[in-house]
């Protein structure tokens, strides 16, 4: 599995990078709005277009950190569609090993009490929206405050999913990335295909778990494999959850 991290941890670096730095834009061909206002301890961030608005607001106090994630039809401005309301307790013990389940039951409750066509809009706007407006936090001292937007989106996406399933990607439990889904990231077959054909070129024997990979990739019709299913060649779904209860 080694092998394979540096594509892993590629994927992860480039999804966080596609968040340049701005304070305020306008996409007038995709009529999707974006604004936001990053303190040293709170965000807001205002995404809307012609159908829907969004407004997210999270701040950090001591070692809490409270957001709020609320959308409104454009025709109406008081009563919201929906909210999502998120806190993490960064002094609890193992917290980050309890944000998973804490996402799929949000997802759940969302799930049930809102349409996937209008979660599949919000989705798009937010992934628009936070396209352009989203600070680049690699020098922002609130790490979590930054960052903590994906948590919401990991909700929105799970809800989408018929069992609102999330694992959470490796590198989080260790700290080294912000929050994942397994289910949410995806690898081009081909690009998986070229990476091990370049290990093997350079004389590095394959173990097993990989070698039926490289079987699989060979012989699938799809052009991309989600990580989660990518990850159980070298370790099951359910011991993956297991190692995460047992830590």
């Amino acid at each position: 599995m080694l092998l394979l991290l540096a594509v892993f941890v590629f994927g992860l670096s480039g999804c966080q990078e596609k968040y340049p730095e701005s304070t305020e834009t306008e996409q007038n061909e995709r009529k999707v709005r974006a604004r936001q206002v990053l303190g040293n301890d709170s965000l807001e961030l205002r995404i809307s277009n012609d159908n829907y608005s969004i407004i997210y607001t999270v701040a950090e106090y001591n070692d809490d950190l409270y957001s709020t994630f609320t959308v409104y039809s454009s025709s109406d401005s008081v009563n919201s569609l929906f909210e999502i309301d998120y806190f993490i307790d960064f002094e609890e013990e193992h917290w980050v090993l309890k944000q998973a389940d804490s996402v799929s039951q949000k997802a759940t409750d969302l799930q049930i009490n809102t349409t996937s066509q209008v979660i599949s809009e919000i989705i798009m706007m937010l992934e628009e929206g936070i396209n352009y407006t989203y600070k680049d936090i690699s020098d922002n001292k609130k790490y979590n405050v930054a960052n903590s937007i994906f948590y919401t989106r990991s909700v929105l996406l799970a809800s989408q999913r018929e069992d609102c399933a999330c694992l959470p990607v490796p590198l989080f439990i260790t700290s080294k990335s912000v929050f994942y889904c397994q289910e949410d990231i995806f690898y081009e077959v081909d690009n998986l295909i070229a990476t091990i054909d370049t290990i093997v070129a350079q004389g590095t024997p394959l173990d097993s778990a990989t070698t039926n990979l490289y079987a699989f990739l060979e012989s699938t019709q799809e052009t991309t494999i989600r990580y989660d299913d990518y990850n159980s060649f070298y370790i099951s779904k359910v011991d993956f959850q297991g190692m995460i209860e047992a830590l």
